[in-house]
């Protein structure tokens, strides 16, 4: 019989309700008895029920089991780290996370390295590892203060980004993690914070000689509120006089600024795509980065004087020849970043399905270094994201390409002096 753990089960329901169209017949003689409940969280009744912990094979095996051989989420271009993914989840930090062990912080410092050059575990397309992982980390991140979200900076992005997957989110499996805001900590939730010594609940009873001593006191007390309520109200000359002096007070301070008023308080700027300095770009040099498979470093320009470093995920989905002397489409304001040792002072911004990535790229003619621009979102970019604010990935959910494969945002198509920008196959996929 094979035994999951309660979270990670919830990954493999996510995963089989959100294909349940394509799920196949259940042949796994292992498989425990299906529960009435479960059954109705799907049309066809296959979903089993799962109790316990113990092999990541076993919940591999079953996933394989729901889903057919051709679905993304199995990870079929990098199956042995979904796998491995999946190997951790189960065996590793699921049981440390039910014991709130040792290994707990060191397992969750691990998981925020690991994730901080990701935006999924494998590849850039959604798997069961992520839905495994996700599963795991929202719960524990429900505890945690504003603090904690901040030292484990790269969890709390990719929970952020998996809860916000149409698959997650159609699910209804979990229910949304805060991530903007400090949330009190769930029943059973781990936090790794150290809680402050348990002050004395009470304090020592006063004897009758002190509460006599009290009560002495009180009529002198009582003088003194009497004293209070007698004071008169200022005359008319008075209250001019002190008008008066306010006002000197006011144009002494204006003459210290150097007769400036004090500055009006910034206003607080909407969260958009106007925010995002998204640039026409051409990647003029391209090479693998020395110390990861994985990786490319491009040379792009994006029309300033030499071009920027960008260190990009893109092995696996575009071939080296696709890449150099083309055009692309380039967020430029991110905070720069360390990938493997190389700094990326930007990001190829790429359009992907389950299981395909494409460059955007913009029309032809379309001047390098022009700003893209949205119809209706006209304000101008911030110098640098603050990476805190996570302003990228609250509008990367509203980033999505149409029926014809153009960008958009909200449903608004991105815009150059030459026309869209678009990619030649992703239709209604998302965009990164």
């Amino acid at each position: 019989m094979f035994r999951i753990t309660g979270s990670v089960q919830n990954a493999l329901l996510t995963a089989a309700i959100s294909g349940v169209s394509a799920i196949k017949p259940v042949k796994v003689d292992e498989v425990v008895k299906s529960s009435e409940e479960l059954k109705k969280a799907s049309p066809e009744g296959k979903l089993p029920a799962f109790s316990g912990s113990k092999t990541a094979a076993g919940f591999y095996e079953v996933v394989k089991a729901f889903l057919p051989e051709s679905s993304p989420l199995l990870g079929k271009n990098d199956a042995k780290n979904v796998e491995k993914w999946i190997s951790f989840v189960v065996d590793t930090l699921e049981p440390s996370l039910a014991a709130k062990d040792t290994k707990t912080v060191g397992n969750l410092k691990k998981v925020n390295k690991d994730l901080a050059s990701k935006i999924f575990v494998s590849g850039l397309s959604l798997t069961v590892a992520d839905l495994a992982l996700y599963s795991s980390l929202q719960a524990v991140m429900r505890g945690w203060t504003a603090e904690e979200r901040n030292e484990y900076n790269h969890i709390t992005r990719f929970v952020d980004t998996i809860q916000h997957q149409d698959k997650v989110s159609e699910s209804k499996i979990f229910t949304e993690v805060s991530v903007h805001q400090n949330v009190s900590a769930a029943p059973g939730a781990v936090s790794t914070e150290k809680k402050p010594a348990q002050e004395s609940k009470e304090q020592p009873n006063k004897t009758k000689r002190e509460e006599k001593k009290g009560g002495d006191k009180e009529k002198p007390q009582a003088k003194v509120e009497e004293k209070k309520t007698e004071r008169k109200e200022p005359t008319a000359e008075e209250k001019e006089a002190q008008k008066k002096a306010k006002e000197d007070r006011k144009a002494k301070n204006a003459a210290n600024r150097g007769g400036q008023t004090a500055p009006e308080p910034k206003k607080e700027l909407p969260v958009d795509v106007s925010r995002l300095d998204i640039r026409v770009g051409k990647i003029v040099d391209v090479k693998k980065h020395e110390s990861a498979d994985a990786l490319y470093v491009e040379q792009i320009d994006v029309g300033e004087e030499k071009p920027r470093q960008v260190v990009s995920g893109l092995v696996k989905h575009v071939p080296i020849e696709q890449m150099k002397d083309r055009m692309c489409i380039v967020l430029c304001n991110l905070k720069p970043s360390a990938l493997r040792g190389v700094t990326s002072h930007a990001m190829v911004m790429c359009a992907n399905s389950e299981d395909k990535v494409e460059v955007l790229s913009p029309p032809e003619g379309a001047v390098i270094g022009e700003r893209v621009k949205v119809p209706g979102f006209d304000g101008e970019a911030d110098e640098q994201l603050n990476p805190k604010q996570k302003i990228f990935e609250q509008v990367a959910v509203d980033l999505k390409t149409n029926e014809e494969g153009v960008a958009c945002f909200r449903g608004v198509p991105w815009v150059t002096s030459k026309g869209h920008v678009s990619v030649p196959t992703v239709k209604n996929g998302g965009i990164k």
